[in-house]
This record gives structure tokens, sequence and C-alpha cells, in this order.
């Protein structure tokens, strides 16, 4: 079940889930998430070779007042920490608004009854003209669920390999520590 408006807000009084919390950026069925200003760039769209395995040497940087060129991809980050109880789910979506320009803003788009950390964001502009972004930006949208009972492992339970648990930040793959 979807979490409504008014269940958000009393759920964030009486579980902390976003942290800060803007009240002004719940929506009808969900909340909006702002950027952080730290980024993690991989390469220039033209620098891209065939079998290049860049993405495991980004460069760190903020984005202050960025661009987001054509075909240029990085991670970013939510300023906000989401602790997700045991008995609730969240969904990450990109906002529309953005989508209409050509950028695309996922996450491995689930996050677990028990994750705690900021979320990290895959950003890519797949339009043909360069996309104006900065820190503070409500550049995604947060849809909580309840879950029909509690999770026995919550995410970063003993045992699990909750690789991106208490995670700050954009956070890089941990693809290879799996």
């Amino acid at each position: 079940m979807i979490i409504p408006d008014h269940h958000i807000r009393k759920a964030q009084a009486d579980l902390n889930i976003i942290e800060p919390f803007v009240s002004e950026h719940v929506q009808p069925a969900s909340v909006d998430l702002t950027l952080s200003e730290d980024v993690q760039l991989f390469g220039q769209p033209d620098q891209a070779q065939e079998g290049d395995l860049s993405l495991r040497q980004p460069q760190s940087g903020t984005i202050g007042q960025g661009v987001i060129l054509p075909g240029q991809f990085l991670l970013g980050s939510t300023r906000e920490k989401i602790t997700m109880p045991a008995d609730m789910v969240g969904q990450i979506n990109g906002r529309s608004s953005w989508a209409r320009l050509g950028l695309i803003v996922e996450n491995a788009g689930f996050i677990d009854p028990g994750f705690s950390g900021t979320i990290t964001l895959e950003l890519k502009n797949v339009g043909h003209r360069p996309i104006k972004i900065r820190a503070g930006d409500r550049i995604c949208q947060l849809v909580l669920s309840l879950m029909a009972g509690r999770a026995e492992q919550p995410y970063g339970s003993p045992g699990l390999g909750s690789s991106y648990q208490g995670q700050e930040g954009p956070t890089l793959s941990a693809i290879d520590r799996a």
C-alpha cells in the first residue's frame, strides 16, 4: 500500500524517516528529495571508448551550479538521509520535469526495510542539450509503501552482506565485493 501525504507526515513525525525533512516537499503520494553537492563524474562523453572501464576511475567533485552534457553520466546523492523502518519500503523515481529535459535520474530503485543512508543517484543526460543542475534542486521523489508485516532480517542484518548500509554521498558500485 502506497502511503499518502497525511500518512507520510505522521510517519515522519513518529519515525523520523527523512532527515532533514521539509514538509513543503510532500506531494500527494511521495516526497521530493534534493540533490547534494557531491558528485562522482565518469569522464566526458567524447572520451568514452569501446570496452572502457573508466567507471572504476571517477573524478570526485561538487556540482555547485553545474552542467550535465549530452551523454554524460555521473553519480550524485540526496542531501537527505533515509532510515527505513522494518515494515516499510521506498521507491525512488526521477521527476518528470527533469525527464522532459532529457535527464534520467535513477537509482537501484528500491530501498529495503532497515536501510539507512543517503541515496546514490545515477544521473545521465540522454537529451541533445546541456542541462543545468544545482545542489539543492528537487531531483527525485521517494514513494513509501507499507509492507504486510515487519521484515525478519532488515537490510543491514548480520550475514546479509548489506554493502551500502550507512552510505553517505555518492557511493561507487560494490559489485566487485559481492
